[in-house]
């Protein structure tokens, strides 16, 4: 399906001053006390990008993220990922912590402080993971602007960068919406790898992939 791209922005993981611009972008620490490092960067590109567009729907807006939320990333350890791990254990992790901890180490939180810095209230989805996530992040964005759910789309992916162990990603956000009837340059056909394919890449290169469609030329960064 062909969609509007309406705007776009990217972020480097080795960019400096990622928590300030997030400070600054939020307009209240209470809400960027709630993100990982790891997240500053989608943070920052998804408000960039919702605030280059004067019009942005925000009441119909759908956001999707797509991040790989590695165990070893946050605090949490891996046994209390497992699908029946005691709520008791996860308490006794807490107990003692700062009250903000367990919000901060949810795979979802800075899908969650995106919607409330903007006030987003359209379809709001998030998926944990590499390529395979950001696809289905977008094909979600694109059946919301089909079927009327939402009038545009903010999709973002997050990467670690390669091997890094550094606790800080690389991002992408795209704003999408419903291609109008008579064209334009704006237009970018959405056409996803192969499913061997997607699983072999990560979520921003995927979302890279959408930029470079659009304007012909990979994006720096």
């Amino acid at each position: 399906m062909k969609v509007a791209l309406l705007a776009h922005s990217l972020v480097s993981a080795d960019e400096p001053e990622l928590h300030q611009r997030a400070r600054t972008l939020a307009g209240d620490r209470k809400i960027v006390r709630l993100l990982e490092q790891e997240t500053y960067a989608p943070f920052v590109v998804a408000l960039e990008a919702i605030d280059a567009l004067p019009n942005f729907e925000r009441d119909r807006a759908a956001i999707l993220t797509a991040g790989e939320h590695e165990q070893e990333v946050g605090r949490l350890p891996a046994e209390l990922f497992v699908d029946d791990a005691p709520t008791e254990s996860i308490v006794d992790f807490y107990k003692g912590s700062d009250p903000a901890a367990f919000l901060r180490d949810m795979p979802n939180a800075c899908h969650c402080m995106i919607s409330i810095a903007r006030k987003l209230r359209g379809p709001s989805l998030h998926f944990v993971g590499g390529g395979e996530a950001a696809a289905y992040a977008l094909i979600m964005a694109v059946e919301s602007l089909a079927d009327g759910a939402a009038s545009n789309a903010l999709v973002v992916g997050y990467s670690r960068p390669g091997d890094s162990s550094e606790l800080s990603s690389d991002a992408v956000a795209v704003v999408l919406a419903a291609a109008p009837s008579n064209g334009g340059e704006s237009l970018v056909e959405i056409d996803l790898p192969a499913p061997v394919e997607l699983r072999e890449r990560r979520a921003v290169d995927i979302m890279r992939d959408v930029i470079r469609a659009h304007v012909g030329t990979p994006p720096a960064g």
